[in-house]
Protein backbone atom coordinates (compact mmCIF):
# COMPACT_ATOMS: atom_id res chain seq x y z
CA UNK A 1 0.00 0.00 0.00
CA UNK A 2 1.53 3.39 -0.99
CA UNK A 3 2.13 5.95 1.82
CA UNK A 4 0.59 9.20 1.06
CA UNK A 5 0.28 12.66 2.67
CA UNK A 6 -1.62 13.05 6.03
CA UNK A 7 -1.12 16.38 7.57
CA UNK A 8 -3.94 17.27 10.69
CA UNK A 9 -5.53 19.61 8.89
CA UNK A 10 -5.60 17.55 5.72
CA UNK A 11 -9.65 16.92 6.62
CA UNK A 12 -10.75 20.26 6.43
CA UNK A 13 -8.24 21.16 3.58
CA UNK A 14 -9.60 18.07 1.30
CA UNK A 15 -13.12 19.77 1.90
CA UNK A 16 -12.76 23.01 0.88
CA UNK A 17 -10.63 22.05 -1.85
CA UNK A 18 -13.65 19.70 -3.03
CA UNK A 19 -16.02 22.83 -2.51
CA UNK A 20 -14.49 25.03 -4.62
CA UNK A 21 -12.85 23.41 -7.07
CA UNK A 22 -16.52 22.04 -7.83
CA UNK A 23 -17.67 26.13 -7.59
CA UNK A 24 -15.06 27.13 -9.48
CA UNK A 25 -15.37 24.74 -12.43
CA UNK A 26 -19.20 24.97 -12.99
CA UNK A 27 -19.86 28.45 -12.58
CA UNK A 28 -18.02 29.93 -15.76
CA UNK A 29 -19.19 26.91 -17.83
CA UNK A 30 -22.74 27.75 -17.18
CA UNK A 31 -21.80 31.22 -17.87
CA UNK A 32 -20.76 30.22 -21.00
CA UNK A 33 -23.73 28.34 -21.61
CA UNK A 34 -25.74 31.08 -21.64
CA UNK A 35 -27.51 31.91 -25.10
CA UNK A 36 -24.45 33.53 -27.23
CA UNK A 37 -21.90 31.98 -24.89
CA UNK A 38 -19.42 29.51 -26.65
CA UNK A 39 -20.44 25.78 -27.18
CA UNK A 40 -19.74 22.43 -29.08
CA UNK A 41 -15.87 24.43 -30.55
CA UNK A 42 -12.71 22.70 -30.91
CA UNK A 43 -10.36 22.72 -28.53
CA UNK A 44 -8.39 25.36 -30.02
CA UNK A 45 -11.34 28.08 -30.45
CA UNK A 46 -12.03 27.69 -26.74
CA UNK A 47 -8.93 27.90 -25.37
CA UNK A 48 -8.96 31.27 -26.96
CA UNK A 49 -12.08 32.40 -24.25
CA UNK A 50 -11.29 33.28 -20.62
CA UNK A 51 -13.35 31.45 -18.69
CA UNK A 52 -11.77 28.21 -20.72
CA UNK A 53 -8.65 28.55 -18.74
CA UNK A 54 -11.00 29.66 -15.24
CA UNK A 55 -12.43 26.18 -15.61
CA UNK A 56 -9.05 24.54 -16.42
CA UNK A 57 -7.35 26.38 -13.16
CA UNK A 58 -10.51 25.91 -10.73
CA UNK A 59 -8.68 23.14 -9.41
CA UNK A 60 -5.18 24.73 -8.69
CA UNK A 61 -6.77 27.78 -7.35
CA UNK A 62 -9.13 25.56 -4.84
CA UNK A 63 -6.01 24.17 -4.05
CA UNK A 64 -3.85 27.04 -2.96
CA UNK A 65 -7.07 28.75 -1.26
CA UNK A 66 -7.67 25.34 0.55
CA UNK A 67 -3.56 25.54 1.11
CA UNK A 68 -4.30 28.60 2.63
CA UNK A 69 -7.39 28.26 4.72
CA UNK A 70 -6.92 25.05 6.60
CA UNK A 71 -2.57 26.10 7.17
CA UNK A 72 -1.95 23.43 5.25
CA UNK A 73 1.81 23.07 4.86
CA UNK A 74 2.70 19.45 3.91
CA UNK A 75 5.27 19.16 0.83
CA UNK A 76 4.17 18.78 -2.60
CA UNK A 77 2.86 15.20 -3.62
CA UNK A 78 5.14 15.64 -6.93
CA UNK A 79 9.01 15.03 -7.09
CA UNK A 80 11.06 16.00 -10.08
CA UNK A 81 12.41 12.60 -11.61
CA UNK A 82 13.00 12.63 -15.19
CA UNK A 83 13.06 8.08 -15.56
CA UNK A 84 13.18 7.70 -19.31
CA UNK A 85 11.48 4.71 -19.64
CA UNK A 86 8.01 6.18 -17.93
CA UNK A 87 8.57 9.40 -19.85
CA UNK A 88 8.55 7.05 -23.05
CA UNK A 89 5.16 5.35 -21.59
CA UNK A 90 3.62 8.94 -21.35
CA UNK A 91 4.42 9.66 -25.23
CA UNK A 92 3.60 6.23 -26.82
CA UNK A 93 0.62 4.84 -24.68
CA UNK A 94 -2.14 7.64 -25.49
CA UNK A 95 -1.29 6.79 -28.98
CA UNK A 96 -1.63 3.38 -29.01
CA UNK A 97 -5.01 4.21 -27.56
CA UNK A 98 -6.20 6.28 -30.06
CA UNK A 99 -4.88 4.17 -32.69
CA UNK A 100 -6.38 1.29 -31.33
CA UNK A 101 -9.90 2.85 -31.00
CA UNK A 102 -9.40 3.80 -34.73
CA UNK A 103 -8.73 0.32 -35.60
CA UNK A 104 -11.48 -1.42 -33.79
CA UNK A 105 -14.37 0.91 -35.00
CA UNK A 106 -13.11 0.52 -38.08
CA UNK A 107 -13.17 -3.24 -38.13
CA UNK A 108 -16.32 -3.65 -37.12
CA UNK A 109 -17.50 -0.89 -39.77
CA UNK A 110 -18.62 1.59 -36.47
CA UNK A 111 -16.51 4.43 -38.01
CA UNK A 112 -14.27 5.25 -41.06
CA UNK A 113 -11.14 7.21 -41.42
CA UNK A 114 -12.44 8.78 -44.77
CA UNK A 115 -8.93 10.80 -44.95
CA UNK A 116 -6.01 9.82 -47.09
CA UNK A 117 -2.76 8.69 -45.44
CA UNK A 118 -1.20 12.48 -45.71
CA UNK A 119 -4.40 13.56 -44.48
CA UNK A 120 -3.96 11.24 -41.28
CA UNK A 121 -0.38 12.87 -41.12
CA UNK A 122 -1.49 16.26 -40.90
CA UNK A 123 -3.91 14.83 -37.87
CA UNK A 124 -1.12 13.72 -36.02
CA UNK A 125 0.84 17.37 -36.77
CA UNK A 126 -2.47 18.60 -35.62
CA UNK A 127 -2.56 16.81 -31.88
CA UNK A 128 1.35 17.56 -31.28
CA UNK A 129 0.48 20.95 -31.75
CA UNK A 130 -2.35 21.22 -29.52
CA UNK A 131 -0.77 19.44 -27.31
CA UNK A 132 2.28 22.27 -27.09
CA UNK A 133 0.15 25.10 -27.08
CA UNK A 134 -3.01 23.87 -24.88
CA UNK A 135 -2.84 21.06 -23.51
CA UNK A 136 0.96 20.92 -21.93
CA UNK A 137 -0.33 24.15 -20.00
CA UNK A 138 -3.99 22.80 -18.91
CA UNK A 139 -2.32 19.40 -18.34
CA UNK A 140 0.15 21.10 -15.51
CA UNK A 141 -2.33 23.10 -13.81
CA UNK A 142 -4.74 20.28 -13.78
CA UNK A 143 -1.75 17.64 -12.54
CA UNK A 144 -1.20 20.17 -9.73
CA UNK A 145 -4.15 19.76 -8.22
CA UNK A 146 -5.22 16.13 -8.73
CA UNK A 147 -1.96 13.91 -8.52
CA UNK A 148 0.05 17.08 -7.15
CA UNK A 149 -2.07 17.62 -4.65
CA UNK A 150 -5.47 15.39 -4.01
CA UNK A 151 -4.11 11.73 -4.75
CA UNK A 152 -1.25 12.07 -2.10
CA UNK A 153 -3.83 12.73 0.87
CA UNK A 154 -5.58 9.87 -0.06
CA UNK A 155 -3.18 7.07 -1.19
CA UNK A 156 -3.03 5.72 2.24
CA UNK A 157 -6.11 4.05 1.34
CA UNK A 158 -4.72 1.99 -0.96
CA UNK A 159 -4.22 2.45 -4.55
CA UNK A 160 -7.90 1.81 -6.31
CA UNK A 161 -9.71 3.63 -4.02
CA UNK A 162 -7.72 6.79 -3.86
CA UNK A 163 -7.81 6.58 -7.50
CA UNK A 164 -12.02 6.13 -7.57
CA UNK A 165 -12.13 8.99 -5.09
CA UNK A 166 -9.74 11.16 -7.16
CA UNK A 167 -11.70 10.17 -10.64
CA UNK A 168 -15.01 10.88 -9.44
CA UNK A 169 -14.34 14.38 -8.33
CA UNK A 170 -11.97 15.11 -11.37
CA UNK A 171 -15.31 13.90 -13.51
CA UNK A 172 -17.71 16.16 -11.37
CA UNK A 173 -15.03 19.32 -11.86
CA UNK A 174 -14.94 18.64 -15.87
CA UNK A 175 -18.27 17.16 -16.43
CA UNK A 176 -19.29 20.87 -17.82
CA UNK A 177 -16.52 20.37 -21.16
CA UNK A 178 -19.10 17.40 -21.82
CA UNK A 179 -21.53 20.49 -23.07
CA UNK A 180 -18.65 22.59 -24.02
CA UNK A 181 -15.98 20.51 -25.93
CA UNK A 182 -17.69 17.07 -26.81
CA UNK A 183 -19.79 16.61 -29.42
CA UNK A 184 -22.31 13.92 -27.46
CA UNK A 185 -23.23 16.10 -24.35
CA UNK A 186 -26.48 17.05 -25.85
CA UNK A 187 -27.32 14.21 -28.02
CA UNK A 188 -26.96 11.99 -25.50
CA UNK A 189 -26.90 13.68 -21.84
CA UNK A 190 -27.51 10.55 -20.25
CA UNK A 191 -25.45 8.28 -22.03
CA UNK A 192 -22.64 11.19 -22.75
CA UNK A 193 -22.82 11.83 -18.70
CA UNK A 194 -22.32 8.30 -17.74
CA UNK A 195 -19.40 7.99 -20.03
CA UNK A 196 -17.61 10.57 -19.25
CA UNK A 197 -17.41 9.77 -14.84
CA UNK A 198 -16.99 5.95 -16.05
CA UNK A 199 -14.35 7.13 -18.44
CA UNK A 200 -12.55 9.96 -16.10
CA UNK A 201 -12.30 7.25 -12.83
CA UNK A 202 -10.38 5.08 -15.39
CA UNK A 203 -8.32 7.32 -16.55
CA UNK A 204 -7.71 8.20 -12.96
CA UNK A 205 -6.42 4.83 -12.30
CA UNK A 206 -3.99 5.09 -15.18
CA UNK A 207 -2.99 7.89 -13.79
CA UNK A 208 -2.30 6.67 -10.57
CA UNK A 209 -0.27 4.32 -12.07
CA UNK A 210 1.71 5.78 -13.83
CA UNK A 211 2.30 8.34 -10.88
CA UNK A 212 3.10 6.21 -8.22
CA UNK A 213 5.60 3.73 -10.82
CA UNK A 214 7.38 6.85 -12.11
CA UNK A 215 8.30 7.95 -8.33
CA UNK A 216 5.66 10.43 -8.86
CA UNK A 217 7.52 12.18 -11.70
CA UNK A 218 5.19 15.77 -12.76
CA UNK A 219 7.12 15.58 -16.03
CA UNK A 220 5.46 12.25 -16.64
CA UNK A 221 1.83 12.61 -15.28
CA UNK A 222 1.71 15.97 -17.06
CA UNK A 223 3.07 14.77 -20.53
CA UNK A 224 0.52 11.52 -20.70
CA UNK A 225 -2.53 14.03 -19.34
CA UNK A 226 -1.62 16.18 -22.07
CA UNK A 227 -0.96 13.88 -24.67
CA UNK A 228 -4.37 11.65 -23.70
CA UNK A 229 -6.23 14.69 -24.31
CA UNK A 230 -5.68 16.37 -27.54
CA UNK A 231 -5.18 13.23 -29.18
CA UNK A 232 -8.44 11.92 -28.23
CA UNK A 233 -10.53 15.14 -29.15
CA UNK A 234 -8.60 15.75 -32.58
CA UNK A 235 -7.52 12.15 -33.88
CA UNK A 236 -9.86 10.74 -33.11
CA UNK A 237 -12.85 14.22 -33.11
CA UNK A 238 -16.18 14.19 -35.31
CA UNK A 239 -13.95 16.44 -37.83
CA UNK A 240 -11.67 13.53 -38.23
CA UNK A 241 -13.54 9.97 -37.88
CA UNK A 242 -16.80 9.31 -39.36
CA UNK A 243 -19.58 8.07 -36.91
CA UNK A 244 -21.41 7.98 -33.49
CA UNK A 245 -18.92 10.64 -31.35
CA UNK A 246 -20.20 8.77 -27.93
CA UNK A 247 -19.40 5.37 -29.78
CA UNK A 248 -16.30 5.65 -31.90
CA UNK A 249 -14.36 8.45 -30.45
CA UNK A 250 -11.31 7.84 -27.98
CA UNK A 251 -13.44 9.77 -25.11
CA UNK A 252 -16.30 7.70 -25.85
CA UNK A 253 -17.26 3.72 -25.25
CA UNK A 254 -14.94 2.18 -27.67
CA UNK A 255 -11.90 4.32 -25.67
CA UNK A 256 -13.02 3.03 -22.41
CA UNK A 257 -13.52 -0.47 -23.56
CA UNK A 258 -9.44 0.07 -24.04
CA UNK A 259 -9.30 1.62 -20.48
CA UNK A 260 -11.16 -1.25 -18.86
CA UNK A 261 -9.15 -3.94 -20.33
CA UNK A 262 -5.79 -1.92 -18.84
CA UNK A 263 -7.00 -2.04 -15.70
CA UNK A 264 -8.37 -5.14 -15.66
CA UNK A 265 -4.83 -6.21 -16.52
CA UNK A 266 -2.54 -4.03 -14.26
CA UNK A 267 -4.74 -3.95 -11.11
CA UNK A 268 -6.80 -7.14 -10.99
CA UNK A 269 -4.75 -9.69 -12.72
CA UNK A 270 -1.96 -7.99 -12.28
CA UNK A 271 -2.86 -7.78 -7.97
CA UNK A 272 -1.56 -3.94 -8.22
CA UNK A 273 -3.82 -2.02 -5.39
Amino acid sequence: MEVGISPPSAGRSLFVFVALALLLSWVPALLLSFPGGVRFVHLDRLAGTPSFWIVAVAPLLAVAIARLVAKDSSPCGFSMDLPVRWIAVALVLPGLWVAGVIILGESARLSAWPYPRETGLSAAGLSLRTTAAVGLPLALVQEAAWRGYLLPRLLARGRIEASLIVGLIWAACTLPWLYLIWPYGEAHPVLGTAAHILQIILLSLLMTWLYTRSRRSLIVCVLAHAMLWTFAGTITGPGHLDGMPILVGARGILGSMFLVLWAWLVYLRGGLR
